[in-house]
């Protein structure tokens, strides 16, 4: 998608957690963060969780987000959270069995 203009709202397959804004009414009808995903495809879990319940996902340039990244697995690679991450993909490929479909 590097040719995709981004200065435009477009609908899209799912947008990172730090920069998540989702109406009441589709958290009330979609949920919370499945826990047992942490740190990784939570937000790739959620925006399947929202299509499944006919809500989109879009977008949207107009704002601005500043998000301090860590990289805490980036400095040691096989720390607690890198574990945590591992585990976390693995639940989410069995949670949906391999068969990601909006």
């Amino acid at each position: 998608m590097a040719e995709w203009d981004r200065s435009n709202t477009r609908q899209v397959d799912y947008v990172i957690g730090a920069c998540q804004c989702i109406r009441r009414e589709a958290m009330e009808e979609v949920g919370f963060l499945d826990e047992r995903i942490f740190y990784g495809p939570e937000d790739i879990d959620y925006c399947l969780r929202m299509y499944k319940k006919r809500w989109q996902v879009h977008y949207y340039p107009f704002t601005s987000i500043i998000h301090y990244e860590q990289r805490i697995t980036k400095k040691i690679f096989f720390s607690k959270l890198t574990f945590l991450h591992f585990r976390a993909v693995i639940y989410f490929f069995w949670k949906y069995k391999g068969k990601i479909s909006y």
